[in-house]
């Protein structure tokens, strides 16, 4: 469950306020989940959850950064060592500690570690009543600044209140957004469905929480990916959801990184996205999923220096981050880099060896390097942990198409045509086997209708090597003015 939460980063969620506008070159500092007091008493929801709500507190210092949630989820459990975990997040601080929820008490002790040596800096405990769990949180936090203001820039050093971050001071609110995050992880549709149920049951007891309006928003466009959902319907669900949090909260960073990946994917408005995110990052430039929505307009529109400075920002930001990872291994393998995603895809299956992006992304490599039977083995599994959506049966039957199995190919398409009698399929999974079958025309009519329906992929159509025989047809020319890509050079596309 650790790994695969580690999946999209918690960082889309955490808040500051550094005025530079390239992440802070201070100190580095990471929250370690929570240890459980006992084996047979762990709640990994509360464990992480302190992790990530100290983080989103601690991130608020000028100079302070803060590896997100999702790169430090794999150090939980009674197990951990700190000072490993310091050295492979490459920070300079530490917070770990203990909590147990029991009988309506809250028993929790925490320690802020020099990492250099593994001094303790500060070391505290609290027994409250679990009511007060918020409270408990802020002490910690304030106790912590209280010791690194030497080393962080000029600047407020106390904690911010919760309204001001998008937070809740409801812990019944607060569990359901911690499971959220949790069960959306993977690549299941199922995942996704359920963090969306759960997300509604927290702001149906707090409609405040800004920060679940967020998640809420993230997890409807995750859906695109994870379950062929409608672009219409997602578009309108992720933009009323991010107008309930900015309405809270006008100036939630989270929220409008929100905006720019919705301009990204839902709109295709190359040029609106890169200002969001840029406006995002002058105000926090540690927001990872603002660097990441950045490097994919500026791979999509032809500046793939700067694309690749800002995913290794994300990255830095987010180092544990199997999307993270995925996408830059797919676009180094875009890129002819070869050896260099092979090392990126080596880390991202250490960390998630189940991760169906890095299987996806791990079977474009084996093709490339021209092993046909590794890769087809590859995208069956990729297909397999993708349930729900049809690109990586659709990248199969390419693949199938390609290498001589064309009786194949054409039995997976036929799987694709039943599926949309039934519910909606991409039509660019459509258009990629026709395309890869030779069939012109049908790959042509399929990328017109996944224009009418804005179908994320587009945003790729350019760069996409599975449209590569399409280039000179007038009717794909037509296309790429439509999206405003006729612009701009050659670009990277990702897995």
């Amino acid at each position: 469950a650790v790994a695969a939460i580690a999946g999209i980063g918690w960082s889309q969620w955490r808040a500051g306020v550094p005025s530079a506008a390239q992440p802070a070159a201070g100190t580095t500092l990471a929250v370690l989940p929570f240890k459980p007091l006992a084996a047979d008493a762990r709640n990994d929801l509360l464990e992480v959850g302190m992790a990530d709500s100290l983080a989103v507190r601690l991130s608020t210092a000028p100079g302070l950064v803060v590896r997100s949630t999702g790169s430090v989820l794999r150090y939980a459990g009674r197990g951990q060592d700190p000072m490993q975990a310091a050295r492979e997040l490459d920070v300079a601080w530490l917070v770990d500690g203990t909590v147990q929820q029991r009988d309506g008490r809250l028993h929790v002790t925490a320690r802020l570690l020099r990492a250099e040596d593994g001094s303790v800096a500060w070391s505290g405990s609290f027994d409250e009543r679990y009511a007060n769990l918020f409270d408990v949180q802020d002490q910690i936090a304030a106790r912590v600044m209280r010791v690194l203001p030497s080393t962080l820039q000029p600047g407020r050093t106390e904690t911010p209140q919760l309204g001001s971050l998008g937070s809740t001071r409801s812990t019944e609110a607060y569990e359901l957004y911690v499971a959220a995050a949790w069960r959306s992880q993977d690549m299941r549709g199922e995942s996704a469905d359920m963090a969306i149920e759960l997300l509604h049951r927290a702001l149906a007891i707090d409609p405040s929480y800004a920060l679940a309006w967020v998640m809420l928003a993230w997890a409807h466009r995750r859906r695109l990916w994870r379950n062929d959902a409608r672009p219409g319907e997602v578009s309108a669900l992720a933009r009323a959801a991010l107008d309930r949090a900015l309405a809270l909260v006008p100036n939630l960073p989270q929220a409008h990184a929100g905006r720019g990946h919705n301009l990204l994917f839902l709109d295709m408005d190359w040029a609106g996205a890169e200002r969001e995110c840029r406006a995002v990052l002058d105000v926090n430039p540690n927001e990872s999923s603002a660097h990441f929505a950045l490097a994919l307009v500026m791979c999509i529109t032809a500046r793939i220096d700067q694309g690749f400075v800002h995913m290794r920002l994300a990255r830095e930001l987010d180092p544990m981050s199997p999307v993270l990872n995925s996408v830059k291994a797919s676009l180094l393998l875009d890129h002819g880099q070869l050896d260099a995603a092979q090392a990126r895809l080596n880390r991202v299956l250490a960390i998630a060896p189940q991760h169906g992006l890095a299987h996806l992304t791990l079977g474009l490599l084996q093709q490339a390097r021209g092993r046909t039977a590794e890769a087809e083995a590859t995208f069956r599994r990729a297909a397999a942990m993708h349930d729900a959506s049809t690109r990586p049966k659709a990248i199969l039957g390419a693949h199938l198409a390609a290498h001589g199995q064309r009786d194949q190919a054409h039995a997976l398409l036929a799987e694709l045509v039943e599926t949309s009698r039934h519910r909606y399929v991409q039509p660019t999974s459509f258009a990629m086997v026709h395309a890869a079958l030779g069939a012109i025309e049908p790959a042509l009519a399929a990328l017109e209708q996944a224009m009418a329906v804005r179908d994320y992929r587009l945003a790729y159509l350019k760069d996409d090597r599975a449209f590569a025989s399409l280039h000179g047809e007038a009717r794909f020319l037509t296309l790429l003015k439509k999206l405003g890509l006729d612009a701009f050079g050659k670009g990277l596309a990702p897995v």
